[in-house]
């Protein structure tokens, strides 16, 4: 039976959470760098209809708030001392919190295009983003953190805080997904051979998964509150450390997670990936006796009804569809 709170074993795992913070900050940052000339096409055309504008101003905030989540991790884990440590720890966990909330938000967004913002389904899915957004803001307010000149860092009072934005945000997401699902199935089941809705289905299907495998480990960890190491695993990670000192670290500082970089990444990459998408010139034929057929227009993330393009030579009741958009 492992002992949780021996020294030795706290040491190895606070080892183990100081790579995995470098690691996930690295692979943010990477990521970023990379998608930096689609976030100026976004921030061109940022004005437009509503939704688009919501869903854009979404995906943007999402990363920011992402990037400066791993900014402050890296600032945490130098070991910095002429920094406030409660601004801070505030900032990384408000970006942090904040930004799986804007993710969540881009489920909400695309659920409620799917469903044709039916207000049913809205008012049923409202209280789950509300929920996600009200115990992000508790984690805020509730986290802080002083100096510990013992082991020279920065010392979080309790990572346990997360246990509620984490079932919240588990409870949220899963339910939004399968809204989602449910969705393409009912109202979009006459163009399940289009290659718009493949891309709809598969994208909710790997964001299932990949909520499933990040988000139940940390709410399994909070659950059984082992030490305060596990409890950070996957939401904050410890600082400089030697053994001499490890037994002194009551609580880890906080840092990037692979919740908040595996989230954030997720779902902006899906937003830019099917935005991209219906951006381009989409050209296809394929006979299907409907008259009409969902789409999402050109450069708006908003359902629109667009009526087959006429073909000639023929007429509407042959069943070919042409659509350009």
């Amino acid at each position: 039976m492992v002992n949780w709170t021996d020294p030795h074993t706290l040491f190895l795992q606070t080892a183990s959470l100081q790579r995995v913070t470098l690691i996930f900050s690295g692979i943010y940052f990477y990521e970023f760098i990379l998608s930096l000339p689609y976030d100026w096409e976004v921030l061109k055309r940022i004005r437009g209809r509503p939704t688009a504008l919501v869903g854009n101003t979404l995906y943007l905030v999402c990363r920011y708030l992402a990037l400066m989540n791993a900014i402050c991790s890296c600032v945490l884990t130098s070991g910095n001392t002429t920094i406030s440590c409660q601004a801070l720890l505030r900032a990384y966990s408000f970006s942090a919190v904040i930004g799986i909330a804007c993710a969540s938000s881009l489920l909400f967004v695309r659920a409620g295009i799917i469903w044709r913002w039916n207000t049913w389904i809205v008012a049923l899915l409202s209280p789950f983003l509300v929920a996600i957004f009200a115990t992000g803001i508790r984690t805020v307010v509730l986290f802080s953190s002083t100096f510990d000149p013992n082991i020279g860092q920065c010392t979080l009072n309790s990572a346990i805080q997360d246990r509620a934005i984490s079932i919240s945000v588990f409870c949220g997401d899963l339910t939004l997904l399968t809204f989602i699902l449910i969705g393409l199935q009912r109202g979009w089941g006459g163009t399940y051979k289009f290659p718009l809705w493949s891309i709809l289905w598969n994208q909710g299907l790997l964001y299932f998964v990949l909520a499933v495998m990040v988000e139940v480990p940390l709410m399994v960890f909070l659950l059984l509150n082992l030490n305060e190491i596990m409890n950070a695993i996957f939401v904050v990670p410890a600082g400089k450390f030697s053994r001499s000192n490890i037994a002194t670290i009551a609580h880890p500082e906080p840092i990037a997670v692979p919740l908040v970089v595996m989230m954030a990444i997720g779902s902006t990459r899906f937003h830019r990936d099917l935005t991209q998408y219906t951006s381009g010139r989409i050209a296809w034929t394929m006979r299907m006796p409907v008259h009409r057929t969902k789409l999402l227009e050109r450069d708006t993330f908003e359902l629109g009804e667009i009526s087959p393009a006429p073909v000639p030579g023929m007429n509407e009741a042959s069943g070919r569809i042409v659509i350009i958009s």
